[in-house]
């Protein structure tokens, strides 16, 4: 550990968010420093933007003027920029938010014992490199600008905040070539491709965006004008509105002085004032994790890794484990992994036809690769993909899990699951109510069910806080422990809506008929809703009837099911697959009833109806299996 705690925060926002490519190339720039740790990312695809958020000790640093390597902090930033610069043409670019340049904004925050005076430095150093060595335009702020100028200063004698497109969207260089400011670095004549870019050193500010469900975009900048401290509003509070999705607006708020006013008082102003206007708002969502949450959480990286002499190799969104360093795995890696506890996790994605789409997600998990994919099972019939994806918990202590690069992966996949996929066209003979319909989780190894379930409510606050996704918790993950067979029926699950025994688009009511536990209560019809959560290992077995009597199966799947009074722990759906019906079943106690006790009771129910059925089929590998499979493909990475 380290003695003293000395460290500095860099945050970078770049304008992209929907190049898979060109992130991965950014990031891959800051592994090749790893003591500077990427501790969080979030990217806004509505926004097309992304911020990362480095962390690095600076107790040690010689920060001589314009060096590039006076911090490690300094070379991931400008590793990262660098790269961002090439892979990124602003003139192709185009989203909702304000931005002047691929690089849109660096700035710089004192952690633990560091001063301002330090993080001023670093920002002025990196300035530097930017203009003379990237050519880059660069204007100073804050406490690295010898006149302390404000951010906010600087943007609008820029022409930062007005849109020059349609619908609110900034398109390409977005001001004027003839520039109010002269810049602190680099070329007067900016590149177009480039833009110019904002580097600066303050004390910490927080982020707080408060989606409104409205698209009266004058309402809303009202409402950013009231709340803003610049217009008597709330001190300390900077406030723009801006369009975020087809469908919604936001208050998207800098909190300069968030010990004085957070979060929760900036939500109650814009409630109050929302009200006044006539409209509804959401719970609102920080962009990055607080001040003391990145302090932790680098601490605890620097324990696990650079006290081990181990480098990250996958730094991003502090994805822990014992990774290959540059000479290879190591057996102390080796070791870490094996003892690892493990969770398993099956996505249940509505799309089984459209293979461009099922790719790009496959694509996005592939920028995770401690989170593996062990087994796929796609239904052309059904037009339903399952995915079983395994890795490792991360623990701040025995009773709390933080992380996971599940988590990660998780993420990455449902996203871009939203942007390939629409509910509104879909339809297949299997029922569900999102693109993203399930997201269930399981112990393995050595991990215990209430961890899993942790994990499992950290991934429902991502997709309902950041993709803005209602979502609904079940069993180890709910507090009330619902069963997710009855949260389903709540919400007309299992009715058909289309051709008898089709369901297509979204049939629900906009506004969900129970509140969901994270997320909006109004759904996006092209998006609908997914349930999420822990419970022991399920596995999934289906049997296919020869007929296509659906009144006749659905007889007998009552009969075999628990509810109808049949086998314990088992649940069964009739479903018509192709040109033949299956009964679909869950096994919730596998080791107690599984195929062999199912299949002898539905041959018997099915010769008194004079029906023949087939050889039934598991549609996943087995919990030990699964696990074995894990273990082997992490071993070979």
């Amino acid at each position: 550990m380290m003695k003293q705690c000395i460290l500095a925060c860099c945050k970078i926002y770049i304008s992209e968010s929907r190049n898979a490519r060109a992130l991965e190339a950014i990031e891959r720039a800051a592994t090749l420093h790893p003591e500077a740790a990427i501790v969080n990312k979030f990217e806004d695809s509505a926004y097309n933007r992304v911020g990362y958020t480095l962390v690095s000790d600076v107790a040690h640093d010689k920060a001589s003027a314009g060096s590039a390597a006076s911090s490690p902090l300094q070379q991931a930033a400008y590793a990262m920029v660098e790269t961002a610069l090439k892979a990124i043409n602003l003139e192709l670019h185009s989203g909702t938010h304000p931005r002047l340049g691929v690089v849109d904004h660096v700035c710089f925050h004192p952690l633990g014992q560091a001063s301002i005076d330090v993080a001023a430095q670093l920002a002025k150093n990196l300035a530097a490199n930017f203009g003379g060595n990237l050519q880059l335009t660069t204007f100073l702020y804050g406490a690295a600008h010898q006149e302390g100028r404000p951010l906010d200063y600087i943007r609008r004698q820029l022409g930062y905040f007005k849109p020059n497109s349609v619908d609110n969207q900034w398109v390409g260089w977005a001001a004027s070539d003839s520039m109010a400011l002269k810049p602190d670095e680099g070329p007067i004549h900016l590149d177009r491709a480039k833009g110019i870019t904002l580097v600066g050193a303050t004390t910490w500010v927080d982020n707080y965006n408060v989606p409104i469900l409205s698209t009266d975009m004058a309402a809303a900048r009202r409402i950013a004008r009231q709340v803003s401290g610049r217009n008597g509003g709330l001190p300390g509070v900077q406030a723009m509105a801006l369009l975020h999705g087809k469908e919604r607006l936001e208050i998207a708020c800098n909190l300069l002085d968030p010990s004085r006013i957070g979060g929760e008082r900036v939500q109650r102003e814009v409630e109050r004032l929302a009200k006044e206007e006539g409209m509804s708002v959401e719970m609102g969502y920080f962009t990055d994790l607080s001040q003391e949450q990145i302090v932790q959480k680098f601490l605890k990286l620097n324990a696990l890794y650079l006290g081990s002499g181990l480098r990250l190799r996958y730094p991003l969104l502090a994805d822990a484990s014992l990774q290959k360093g540059r000479g290879g795995k190591s057996k102390r890696a080796k070791k870490k992994m094996k003892h690892s506890k493990l969770v398993a996790c099956k996505l249940y994605i509505s799309e089984g036809r459209n293979d461009a789409a099922l790719e790009a997600i496959e694509r996005a998990a592939a920028h995770h690769p401690q989170a593996t994919i062990t087994k796929k099972f796609p239904d052309y019939a059904y037009n339903r993909t399952r995915y079983t994806i395994v890795s490792y918990l991360i623990e701040e202590d025995e009773a709390r899990v933080v992380d996971s690069p599940l988590r990660q992966a998780l993420f990455a996949m449902t996203e871009e699951a939203y942007k390939t996929i629409e509910l509104g066209t879909q339809c297949g003979t299997h029922p569900r109510l999102g693109v993203v319909d399930h997201i269930s989780f399981h112990p393995l190894a050595q991990s215990t069910l209430h961890e899993v379930a942790n994990l499992a409510k950290l991934v429902a606050a991502d997709i309902g806080g950041r993709l803005h996704v209602p979502v609904f918790l079940y069993e180890a993950a709910d507090p009330q422990g619902r069963a997710l067979s009855s949260l389903r029926r709540e919400l007309d699950y299992f009715t058909p809506n289309f051709m008898g025994n089709q369901w297509a688009g979204w049939s629900l009511p906009n506004v969900l008929p129970i509140s969901p536990d994270e997320g909006p209560q109004y759904v996006d019809e092209d998006k609908g809703v997914v349930f999420v959560g822990a419970s022991p290992w399920v596995d999934s077995y289906n049997i296919p009837a020869l007929t296509k009597d659906v009144d006749l199966v659905r007889t007998i799947a009552r009969r075999v099911s628990t509810r109808g009074g049949g086998l314990p722990g088992v649940q069964a759906l009739a479903l018509l697959h192709g040109d033949k019906l299956e009964i679909a079943f869950m096994f919730l106690e596998p080791d107690r009833i599984g195929d062999k006790e199912v299949q002898m009771e539905v041959e018997l129910l099915a010769s008194e109806e004079g029906l023949r059925v087939e050889k039934g089929y598991y549609t996943d590998l087995s919990k030990e299996t699964t696990t074995k499979s894990y273990m082997k493909l992490a071993s070979a990475d």
